[in-house]
């Protein structure tokens, strides 16, 4: 089974955001795609691990994303990897994620450390 994790930095100062449909347009869009179970781990709740580092919260319900940057582009508001709520976490809290030496996800850490630590981003699961 394949997992994917997109970061989404959202900063509605900058976003395009569709006001009438609450939908949101991303214009970034970080992926990790490889090896990043260590991540996942990092993020989510596995039975008999211990506590994540990051405890994301919960995306307002009344705002939905684009998914341009999927296959079909429509407007979720869900994961697809477990249909769960999107949940969000601050750009600071990132900062001490490890990606262990895989320079992808380096340079991901590195964009996220270059942004303002308030940003939320969307943690999408598929």
């Amino acid at each position: 089974m394949s997992l994917d994790l997109s970061l989404i930095p959202i900063d509605e100062k900058s976003e395009v955001i569709i006001r009438c449909h609450n939908i949101i347009q991303p214009l970034t869009v970080l992926k990790f795609k490889k090896n990043f179970y260590s991540i996942f781990s990092q993020l989510r709740l596995i039975e008999g691990q211990p506590k994540p580092m990051v405890t994301p919260q919960l995306f307002p319900s009344t705002i939905k994303l684009t998914e341009s940057f999927g296959s079909n582009g429509k407007s979720v508001d869900s994961n697809p990897y477990d249909d769960s709520p999107l949940s969000f976490v601050f750009a600071r809290q990132l900062y001490r994620l490890d990606v262990k030496s895989d320079p992808f996800h380096l340079a991901i850490l590195a964009y996220i450390k270059a942004l303002p630590s308030e940003i939320r981003i969307v943690l999408f699961w598929e």
